[in-house]
């Protein structure tokens, strides 16, 4: 057994959700390998969209999905798109990467994002925190952390990621599942 795996066993057979949603490639990969439950990430994005180091592969979206797991789809700017202002559009995108590949049962909102935070909230977050959360200092990410979504800096305009949906031509019952539906299904799933 790989190094780990005896620890992701107990973990992914006793009623508790594990997400995998910093973890390495291979430790994902083992973890969905060895899980008798459905896995998840929580929050992250696709890095066959937009490369970024904490995003995660098509091989890893395939396995989570393999399980009956769900991936949270990050609300994070940085992950999702190198642009200046990053949009819903390039948040969308996400969305149909990932359905495209693993089907609308497997995605969710994994917002896990800056929103709703004062100015002073993310400048001592920024300051005192992030530094400590992993961030390569050349990706320059410190730089451009904080910088909301274009169309969804707040839960109160989470209503765009239900037009996004439609306007791209999903269903009412996609629509339902990405919205929460799959998450409540890992629940019932694993919390039985």
């Amino acid at each position: 057994m790989k190094f780990g795996c005896p620890t992701q066993h107990r973990e992914g057979n006793n009623h508790r959700i594990r997400p995998k949603r910093h973890h390495h490639h291979q430790t994902t990969l083992d973890a969905c390998e060895i899980s008798k439950q459905p896995v998840i990430a929580s929050h992250t994005a696709a890095q066959g969209v937009y490369y970024h180091a904490r995003g995660k592969s098509d091989e890893e979206f395939e396995a989570i999905a393999k399980t009956g797991g769900v991936i949270g789809i990050v609300v994070v700017p940085i992950f999702l798109n190198g642009a200046a202002e990053v949009t819903m559009e390039h948040y969308l995108d996400h969305f149909d990467y990932i359905v495209k590949l693993v089907g609308h049962k497997h995605v969710g909102i994994g917002s896990d994002g800056p929103m709703s935070m004062s100015e002073q909230r993310w400048s001592t977050f920024i300051e005192k925190m992030l530094p400590g959360l992993g961030f390569r200092p050349e990706e320059d990410q410190l730089s451009r952390v904080g910088l909301p979504l274009k169309g969804l800096s707040d839960v109160r305009q989470f209503i765009n990621i239900t037009r996004g949906l439609v306007s791209r031509g999903y269903s009412d019952d996609q629509i339902r599942d990405i919205l929460g539906g799959n998450w409540l299904r890992i629940m019932e799933a694993v919390w039985k």
